[in-house]
């Protein structure tokens, strides 16, 4: 599938996993990466701009997504 230049995805990652227990995003899936990892690699492959908006002072997540140049 190309890639549409003039579309913005949003990646809503700002829960707190309260349910779930623990950081849901940053736990690691069968593929050895993160939650978020793998979200915005698949995300980046149909959408050019990708971005995610995430809860204030997650540091963990901040770098996840920075190594993955993945704006927020």
């Amino acid at each position: 599938m190309a890639k549409q230049e003039n579309i913005v995805t949003l990646i809503l990652a700002a829960g707190a996993s309260r349910r779930f227990g623990k950081d849901k995003l940053l736990q690691l899936l069968p593929n050895n990466k993160t939650v978020a990892a793998t979200t915005a690699e698949n995300y980046k492959k149909v959408f050019p701009n990708v971005v995610a908006v995430i809860r204030p002072n997650h540091a963990d997540l901040e770098n996840e997504l920075n190594a993955l140049d993945i704006d927020f």
